[in-house]
């Protein structure tokens, strides 16, 4: 992990060898740069692959293992394997199969080992494509202060595609050991259960002491079948699915047995019932100006995992007719002004409530402001908008021009220009100007000064 230093020291290296000429290295300070950077972007993921709940059956001669991961990343990009090794030495690799979702299992064989009765470690081996969630972006944009360089950053790493580690799962595992019962459990993946009010949602489980979906079930108390509309179990060999076709606040009691010895596990679900409250309001623009471009985040408190964004829709109408699959949009440049309204949809079902509506309206005239130093004043004009600029400032009266109009500073949204003048030299002194700019070409602005 890379540290802000670090990072800032190896763009002042590549500063420096710029400076004096050492061409032969820009190149390799360059790629050693965007690494840095990229290393910097991964750092942000909160914690790319971890896990959360593991399980492990000894049977007559093999054993089976069972994982529930977390992080950021999507579980059907994953690739991995169990790696078992004694001293450091990899004695032998066994690939994870996935279950459901990011519960994956693997079953190795004792007669695949050289030394079955030495203890060995258990790590797992992965590569996965990386998602970057919305904290983490604008960590990085907190860190960086320039989004464009995030942006390239990001899509820098997307464009590597998978990315390769190894952690350790915290076993030590000797194969010929002898057969003993595991701990029966189950274990909610979502507790408490966060939603929205109107929505259906599921609950999943991660079992462990189990081998396969025929090994257990999972109860529920019939006091809660009609108020939640509990829909029918779906069984996976270490992990279930239980669909709620009403979303309450309160608490679900379940009972797992494991049908060979009857050995019951009991464990409650806390289910919070949210109002909708957008999570980023602060970013949502109800203004833009003609020939710029436009982006949304409807993420919302409490529903923004990776597995809830998935299921969001933003239907666009107005100006723009588009559908965004999705919880975020960018538009490109909008020429033409009119208003846009972004409705959110979740499961096909509309947010009531949860839209936002912008404006798209042209470049007002150039904000004037007017400093004085002696007999010298200096015009500032600020042209707010994408290709607003200001082309000149004619001096009508009262003065004559002093120096040419200056560009001071410019952003995608914004120019700053100052032009000096020199008053007459008079007491009392009315300053008038023209200012002309892409879309006010004759603003005319009249201000008095006082000579002392």
């Amino acid at each position: 992990m890379f540290k802000k230093v670090e990072v800032y020291f190896v763009m002042y290296l590549g500063l420096m060898m710029a400076y004096f000429g050492i061409e032969s290295d820009i190149a390799t300070y360059k790629k050693d740069l965007d690494n840095a950077l990229d290393q910097v972007a991964i750092s942000k993921l909160d914690g790319l692959v971890n896990i959360k709940n593991t399980s492990q059956v000894k049977g007559e001669d093999d054993t089976f293992f069972s994982f529930e991961l977390e992080g950021d990343f999507d579980p059907r990009t994953l690739k991995s394997h169990l790696v078992f090794s004694i001293d450091d030495v990899d004695n032998i690799k066994i690939p994870l199969i996935n279950d459901r979702g990011y519960v994956f299992n693997s079953t190795v064989s004792e007669s695949e080992f050289m030394n079955p009765g030495k203890q060995h470690s258990v790590k797992m081996e992965y590569s996965v494509v990386p998602i970057f969630s919305d904290s983490a972006k604008i960590e990085l944009e907190s860190q960086f202060k320039n989004k464009k360089l995030v942006d390239k950053i990001i899509s820098r790493v997307y464009k590597k595609g998978e990315i390769t580690n190894i952690i350790d799962v915290g076993l030590r595992f000797t194969p010929d050991d002898k057969f003993t019962i595991p701990v029966f459990k189950i274990s909610p993946m979502q507790n408490p259960l966060n939603s929205i009010k109107g929505l259906k949602g599921d609950i999943e489980l991660f079992v462990a002491g189990v081998k396969n979906k025929n090994d257990y079930q999972i109860k529920i108390n019939r006091s809660y079948l009609d108020k939640y509309k509990v829909g029918k179990i779906k069984y996976n060999n270490t992990s279930a699915k239980i669909p709620l076709g009403n979303l309450i606040s309160g608490k679900i009691e379940l009972t797992g047995t494991r049908k060979k010895d009857g050995a019951k596990y009991k464990t409650y679900v806390q289910i919070n019932v949210q109002k909708p409250i957008w999570k980023y309001p602060k970013t949502h623009k109800k203004i833009i100006y003609t020939n710029s471009p436009y982006q949304f985040n409807g993420t919302l408190k409490y529903f923004d995992g990776i597995n809830d964004l998935s299921r969001y829709d933003l239907h666009i109408s107005g100006l723009i007719n588009k559908n965004f699959v999705g919880h975020s949009f960018e538009t490109g440049e909008i020429s033409k002004t009119g208003d846009v309204k972004i409705q959110l949809y979740i499961d096909d079902n509309k947010i009531d409530g949860m839209y936002h509506t912008f404006s798209v309206i042209k470049p007002p005239c150039p904000e004037v402001s007017f400093s004085k130093n002696g007999n010298i004043v200096t015009v500032t004009a600020v042209a707010t908008g994408k290709n607003n600029k200001v082309n000149n400032i004619i001096v009508l009266k009262g003065g004559r021009k002093k120096g040419r109009l200056e560009l001071i500073s410019e952003d995608s949204q914004e120019k700053i220009y100052e032009q000096n003048i020199a008053l007459k030299d008079e007491p009392k002194v009315k300053l008038k100007i023209l200012i002309k700019s892409n879309y006010c070409d004759n603003e005319k602005i009249e201000k008095n000064f006082i000579n002392i």
